[in-house]
């Protein structure tokens, strides 16, 4: 409570946010209280937009709640810049891809995201693995095979290329409806 109403007394920003964030972790872990810790966290991010701690935390406490379009607004606002941090802003996308996909059921969304993420990050091995399954949820067996051959041609010789192939021509044997002669090319 103390810093609550210290923080309506400080005219600088960052001192109130941090004010603030100290009262919402106090709600979160000395009083268990999520939902003043919810909306404690909530008010620092509308005192200083993008606040890092208290992003952390209502991501926590989203998580911990199951409120998943909760925290699809927190992740997406917290999103690094493309430009400054590809990688982490591809990761961040892919997060949010892996919960409209498996916790909400919108598998276009979280496709369209996934796709989004590996243009981000195109080496992600974690990012392609999301695209192979939402591709082969779809039936997507044509645009699945393109995946697996650009990783491909992206291994060095050895067993991961060979198991890359190998899925190719499994994949081309679904995709032409057993047109044997396109599965053998593709092994």
């Amino acid at each position: 409570e103390t810093e609550l109403l210290e923080a309506e007394n400080v005219a600088d920003a960052r001192r109130a946010a941090s004010l603030l964030n100290s009262a919402a972790e106090h709600y979160e872990y000395r009083l268990a209280d999520v939902e003043s810790a919810i909306t404690t966290y909530e008010r620092v991010l509308k005192t200083v937009p993008g606040y890092l701690p208290a992003t952390a935390g209502l991501a926590r406490l989203y998580r911990k709640t199951e409120r998943w379009t909760d925290l699809i607004r927190v992740l997406e606002s917290s999103v690094p810049s493309l430009i400054r941090d590809p990688g982490g802003a591809a990761s961040v996308a892919t997060e949010i891809a892996t919960i409209e996909g498996h916790r909400l059921g919108n598998d276009v969304a979280a496709q369209q995201r996934i796709t989004a993420a590996r243009h981000m990050a195109p080496d992600d091995p974690h990012v392609r693995r999301e695209l192979e399954e939402y591709l082969a949820k779809a039936g997507s067996w044509k645009d699945l095979t393109a995946v697996y051959a650009e990783a491909s041609f992206a291994a060095p010789p050895g067993p991961m290329r060979a198991g890359l192939q190998v899925r190719m021509g499994d994949l081309s044997w679904r995709a032409t409806g057993t047109d044997s002669a396109k599965a053998t090319e593709a092994y």
